[in-house]
């Protein structure tokens, strides 16, 4: 038997080999399961910021509309005088 494979049957006869799987699975379904946790907060932080974008940019165009009239008024009393 070449050494490789006699290596390999050693692995493969090992009683704790399960045991390890086992543990390193769990290990790895509960980091999957922290960063599932990790992206649904990042997601919830980004609506939260597209929404306050949005109240943002109605704030800004409010804003826009009333310079807009104030500037208009302003014309209208200079023709005025």
């Amino acid at each position: 038997m070449s050494w490789q494979k006699d290596q390999e049957k050693r692995r493969l006869e090992d009683p704790n080999l399960l045991k390890r799987h086992q543990a390193e699975q769990r290990a790895l379904a509960s980091e999957m399961s922290q960063q599932e946790i990790e992206i649904s907060i990042k997601e919830s932080k980004i609506k939260e910021l597209e929404s306050q974008q949005k109240v943002q940019l109605d704030q800004i165009d409010e804003i826009l509309g009333e310079k807009r009239k104030v500037d208009k008024e302003i014309i209208e009393m200079e023709h005025r005088l």
